[in-house]
């Protein structure tokens, strides 16, 4: 994944063609993730659909009036180790150009917002081992 985005695609299809992404990927964090879906073509529909461990979390179907693009956001939620799969089939007529990008708190930025320190109690009686998996803020 190219830069400031954990996951991207920038398809073509042109003269009647059908492009096609069917991608997985696994993430390294525990979650939220943002998406953002770009389509542009001549008045044709475009699906896009986002999975987690095989479950939608982000579906959508966007057609421009006429030549041109539209564009919509989402976000979902994934764990540490889950596999992520983008997938659609979009069509062409003259040329068609399909976008994904996913990132952590905003589509292009890779940071995931991390809950500091959760599970350690702030009252009561304190073991040792309550501080594992803590870490400084």
């Amino acid at each position: 994944s190219p830069g400031s985005y954990i996951y991207n695609h920038q398809m073509w299809a042109d003269n009647g063609s059908t492009g096609t992404v069917n991608m997985t990927f696994t993430v390294d964090k525990t979650g939220t993730y943002s998406v953002y879906f770009y389509w542009y073509s001549y008045g044709l529909t475009a699906p896009a659909t986002i999975t987690v461990e095989g479950s939608t979390v982000f579906s959508a179907s966007l057609t421009p009036s006429g030549v041109g693009s539209t564009s919509t956001t989402g976000t979902f939620s994934a764990s540490a180790g889950n596999t992520i799969g983008v997938a659609t089939s979009f069509p062409s007529s003259g040329w068609a150009g399909h976008y994904i990008y996913i990132g952590g708190s905003s589509y292009n930025n890779r940071s995931i917002a991390l809950t500091v320190n959760s599970d350690i109690p702030t009252s009561g009686v304190i073991k040792v081992s309550d501080f594992y998996g803590g870490r400084a803020s």
